[in-house]
């Protein structure tokens, strides 16, 4: 009985309570103060989705590649040298010149594509799908040039397959700090052909580009495998690498959360499995984390990473929380999102501490390229020592050897900080901790940030061999020091 009345007076209080919450939150929706605090979230909302939409417009109008002729492509290089003859500043040329943002000749007989060095790698890549061809190695952002795959390696999910970007380049034209226009392959100024490549355009601006390409069809079927180790995964990496795919990358979610993403070029679609990519779905790395079989269109799958910015909504607050909604993303975006030609445009807009330029390039991530042999050592140290996730990961087989991205062929690619943020220690600190051990790994890293502490740290990681024939190359090639050293771009500022 006193039991009974207890419970009574307990469910009356919490009523009372409840009551009193709802007349709150009641009285709180129709005052004046949250009408002004809905009106200022409304214009707030409002501006940024104007903002993103501007700057993707105008991003757009500004990486349209075009159709020219080689006569028209020689007659831009004339007005190019006019233009530089007698400079005296540091020669820089602007990733938005349109005079290079060109498409210049296809050899469909021998799978070549002559294309301009501004060339804009997601147009391009547009309008080669749409041919039935594609690049061999596409990066999964489009944000990039041509010429920047060859100066800067950027990478992507073929690597296994057909190596880095460069390892695919028949031969360039080169603008040098001299002022000279020269074309440089295996037979005519091969010591400048080969230091070219991931150089940072430090012998000289790519003018184009003599690249292999490869037909295709409009499908790709990917599917994701599972594992609870990093022994297996490793392992499972080297098998598919010899199977019957097209792309092969991944992702480590934890240290027992192992994710491998296979893709098989394929003419038709099985309507047994969706279509992705086709709007703005969940998060791409949501149903890697999932798990998925699935049919992508060719061009959605290559940049299937890039409509989130890879990892940047990861984090569970409020606000990701909101932008990871199917129906909120369907509502106000279409197919991208957080890509990030729209961050670079947004940071350099609202943040100019943070530098996105030709002379300085901080970033959050890193990539990190080490032997198979030792990945398990370094994955070993990674999550003793650093323990941020998700962790991108990619296999590389070094088809040739490059002077300045030096690893054994067998190599994976450990992408850290891809969107992810950092709270227990600065970015710049997390990064140079996995140089330094990558380094001593005998592994090598892409160097498209801001890491090292200055030219002679950049250098103590290669052979003094090395670095006379680069100083000396530089000495015949840029005389009067035009263009910026090699060391100068990735050292801290």
């Amino acid at each position: 009985m006193l039991n009974s009345q207890i419970e009574q007076l307990l469910e009356k209080y919490k009523t009372i309570k409840q009551y009193n919450y709802v007349l709150f939150f009641k009285e709180f929706i129709e005052s004046s103060y949250f009408q002004i605090i809905l009106i200022i979230f409304i214009i707030f909302f409002i501006y940024h989705l104007l903002l993103i939409s501007l700057i993707y417009h105008f991003n757009n109008l500004s990486q349209k590649t075009v159709f020219i002729t080689n006569k028209e492509h020689r007659q831009n290089i004339h007005n190019l040298l006019l233009h530089f003859k007698n400079t005296t500043d540091k020669i820089t040329l602007n990733s938005s010149n349109s005079k290079f943002n060109t498409i210049i000749d296809i050899d469909k007989k021998n799978n070549i594509l002559h294309i301009g060095g501004n060339a804009n790698l997601f147009n391009t890549l547009k309008i080669l799908n749409n041919m039935g061809y594609s690049l061999n190695v596409t990066p999964n952002t489009d944000n990039l040039t041509i010429g920047e795959l060859y100066s800067y390696s950027k990478c992507g999910a073929t690597t296994f397959k057909h190596g880095e970007f460069f390892h695919n380049v028949k031969q360039i034209e080169i603008i040098t700090g001299n002022g000279n226009v020269l074309i440089a392959n295996n037979n005519q100024h091969s010591d400048l052909f080969h230091l070219s490549a991931n150089s940072f355009d430090s012998l000289g601006h790519i003018l184009s580009l003599w690249v292999d390409i490869k037909p295709i069809y409009n499908y790709v079927y990917s599917e994701t495998f599972h594992y609870s180790n990093f022994s297996d995964f490793i392992n499972a990496i080297e098998t598919k690498k010899i199977s019957n795919i097209d792309f092969l990358d991944g992702t480590i979610f934890g240290p027992n959360n192992f994710v491998l993403i296979t893709g098989k070029n394929e003419e038709y679609i099985n309507t047994k499995f969706p279509l992705l990519g086709t709007e703005l779905d969940i998060p791409y790395y949501e149903h890697v984390n999932k798990g998925y079989k699935a049919f992508f269109h060719y061009h959605d799958y290559i940049y299937r990473w890039d409509v989130d910015g890879y990892y940047s909504l990861y984090e569970n607050n409020i606000l990701f929380k909101l932008f990871k909604s199917k129906l909120f993303r369907q509502i106000f975006f279409h197919k991208k999102l957080m890509k990030e030609s729209i961050l670079k445009t947004i940071f350099n807009f609202l943040t100019p501490e943070i530098k996105f330029n030709e002379t300085h390039f901080n970033s959050s991530s890193g990539d990190f390229i080490l032997p198979h042999a030792k990945c398990n050592n370094f994955f070993k140290w990674y999550n003793k020592h650093i323990s941020l996730y998700p962790l991108y990961i990619r296999p590389i087989t070094f088809t040739k050897t490059s002077p300045l991205l030096q690893c054994s062929k067998n190599a994976i690619d450990f992408g850290v900080g891809y969107g992810v943020f950092q709270n227990k220690m600065p970015s710049i600190k997390l990064l140079r901790k996995c140089m330094k051990k990558t380094y001593k790994m005998d592994g090598d890293i892409l160097k498209y940030n801001n890491i090292y502490k200055n030219n002679s740290e950049f250098w103590k990681y290669y052979p003094n061999k090395l670095f006379e024939k680069y100083t000396k190359i530089k000495k015949i090639y840029d005389k009067n020091n035009h263009l910026y050293s090699i060391a100068d771009k990735p050292t801290i500022k």
